[in-house]
């Protein structure tokens, strides 16, 4: 039996069984799901298991980057982005079978007690490339409004 991650951190994780579950009717929303994606790293020599949860609600974001969009909608572009293919369908999850992703997780109060919660899923095809010293140096000047040498007219 593998043992759950109890920490805050991030977390390089494999995805195995993803599956849909229904939630419970809510408000008289009967149409509630959630994709289960178990997370299994290794720590140490020892397996880890995290599970993260994108649910697929109609509640709709009132503010930040995603104002105007449904839970639902934010979810789907998540799982997108983590390797289910285009078009979205629902029948795919199993093609999340073995992606490997990072797992943001954060410790949350939950009646009364602390427990780990994925709160950000990351595709590594999104992770930053190295950016070479000379080039870094080129779009600092830029940043900083310093002329790079060819823009000395001498």
């Amino acid at each position: 039996m593998e043992k759950r991650i109890s920490q805050a951190g991030t977390y390089h994780v494999t995805i195995r069984n993803p599956h849909w579950t229904k939630l419970e009717e809510k408000d008289g929303d009967a149409c509630r799901m959630a994709a289960v994606l178990p997370g299994f790293c290794t720590i140490k020599g020892e397996e880890y298991e995290i599970i993260a949860e994108q649910y697929f609600l109609r509640t709709i974001y009132a503010s930040g980057k995603n104002a105007g969009k449904t839970m639902a909608e934010i979810s789907k572009e998540n799982l997108l982005d983590i390797g289910m293919p285009e078009p979205f369908n629902p029948t795919d999850i199993k093609c999340l079978e073995g992606v490997e992703v990072k797992f943001v997780v954060e410790m949350e109060d939950y009646k009364g007690k602390s427990r780990p919660k994925v709160q950000f899923i990351n595709s590594l095809k999104r992770q930053d490339k190295e950016l070479p010293s000379d080039e870094a140096s080129r779009i600092w000047n830029e940043i900083a409004g310093n002329p790079t040498d060819k823009d000395i007219p001498f």
